[in-house]
């Protein structure tokens, strides 16, 4: 035999049962069954017996000694690591930024410490990815500090453990949500701000969706971008609060912005909880716009012929704003429904000077039952539930509402401008023109509000 025949072969052994791969010793005769299969890992008198004429182990034998089991050894444990990475068609994808282990490859057990590695590992894929990010405590939430700004693409969902526990600053970069994307559990503080993907997505299934989050400017050195900039349709909510922003709630210039649900809240923001703007239509399902510092709602200026489609709001309560709980300036159909709009300076004013555009009760269905005055003096509006604050040359629409008193009673505006004046009246407004009678508002049924 060469030497060290015997001690090799106790080490081979020894690495092989070590590893827990249940194979074949190919270092052994196969053929030699009757003694091979009582080797234990030690040398004893039957295992030397066996040894001397295999011709395998001799061979093996005549290569170097040093390190020969180590090699062995090492290479048995890198094939097999404590955790299987994920691949291209894994769904659950992992992020832990507490995960002190050294191997960090995605999976559960070994998951990444930075979403940043997740998106660039998923990249855009064909069919839904959920990345999972581990939060924190109530009193110690996980605050993910990336190193640059984060993008969401289709197909990709990002879900934090809840806004309580897990933290998503936004300060080197505003946070992106392509058409498809899903972004959910976390607070998201900053000035950047998330900003959805502009242009129409193929359907309103594909727009980007946020919810069951919260989304902050506090904490931001300037006045920053709105918390939201929705330059395309997006879904917002259920579960969504949006407050402390400095620039705007939710600025949304173009698509659908369709609040989902009746437990979201654009409440405590500057100038406004959400304003839409030239291009965008809302739909608001439900929720609160209240003690922003101008308005709840903002439905901004925009022709008719931009978008024909109406603006849809119901269930909004919209209370202690600084000027309206809803700001129409726009020349669009705007439909009101449901909605308590009260202590504000103005439960609703409107600009727009082109038409009927805004029906708070009477032409669609759902519209009316408002509560846009009270008969308790401290509970109403400071100077109107409506605020018709232009030249309107046809009726509103006002059945089926609550005012201080039924029928509501009304003051003209002799100075064209919702901005001055004193008391208050159900609605002000101003006459259709200088030699008009009557009022541009029609409220054939009502009730008195509590």
């Amino acid at each position: 035999m060469s030497r060290g025949g015997p001690l090799l072969l106790g080490l081979v052994v020894g690495c092989g049962a070590r590893s827990g791969l249940l194979v074949p010793d190919p270092f052994v005769d196969g053929s030699d069954a009757s003694t091979d299969g009582a080797i234990d890992g030690t040398t004893d008198a039957a295992d030397t017996a066996d040894v001397a004429p295999d011709t395998t182990i001799d061979a093996l034998a005549d290569a170097p000694v040093d390190g020969d089991a180590a090699v062995v050894g090492d290479a048995e444990t890198d094939a097999e690591p404590p955790c299987a990475p994920p691949t291209v068609t894994t769904i659950d994808l992992y992020v832990d930024r507490a995960y002190a282990g050294t191997i960090h490859n995605g999976s559960a057990a070994c998951p990444w410490s930075r979403i940043t590695d997740a998106l660039a590992f998923v990249g855009i894929p064909s069919s839904r990815r959920v990345v999972h990010v581990r939060g924190g405590t109530s009193t110690t939430p996980l605050r993910y500090d990336e190193p640059g700004a984060l993008s969401i693409h289709k197909n990709v969902t990002v879900r934090g453990d809840g806004p309580i526990v897990t933290h998503l600053p936004v300060e080197l970069g505003a946070l992106v949500l392509h058409h498809g994307a899903i972004l959910e559990g976390f607070t998201i503080v900053g000035d950047d701000g998330v900003i959805t993907e502009g242009g129409a997505p193929p359907a309103d299934v594909d727009a980007a969706t946020l919810r069951h989050a919260t989304v902050t400017g506090a904490g931001g050195t300037g006045t920053g971008s709105p918390c939201i900039s929705a330059h395309g349709s997006v879904h917002l909510g259920p579960d969504l609060v949006v407050t402390g922003c400095k620039n705007h709630g939710v600025f949304a210039t173009a698509g659908d912005i369709h609040v989902v649900g009746t437990t979201c809240s654009f409440s405590g923001n500057k100038p406004t909880g959400i304003t839409v703007g030239i291009f965008g239509r809302l739909l608001f399902e439900g929720g609160t716009a209240s003690g922003n510092s101008e308005a709840g709602v903002r439905l901004g200026a925009r022709s008719v012929s931009s978008l024909k489609a109406p603006h849809l709001v119901y269930g909004l309560v919209a209370r202690d704003n600084g000027i309206a709980g809803l700001d129409v300036w726009t020349d669009v159909p705007v439909h009101v429904g449901a909605s308590t709009l009260l202590h504000n300076r103005f439960g609703v004013r409107t600009t727009a000077d082109s038409g009927a555009v805004l029906d708070l009760g009477g032409d669609l269905a759902g519209a009316g039952k408002n509560n846009l005055g009270s008969a308790t003096l401290g509970d109403r509006n400071t100077h109107a539930g409506v605020c018709i604050d232009a030249a309107h040359p046809a009726s509103i629409r006002a059945d089926d509402n609550a005012w201080s008193s039924c029928a509501p009673s009304f003051v003209q505006k002799l100075v064209p401008s919702c901005e001055t004046g004193s008391g208050y009246a159900d609605v002000w407004y101003r006459p259709a023109s200088s030699t008009a009678t009557g009022v541009p508002l029609v409220a054939s049924t009502c009730t008195v509000g509590p």
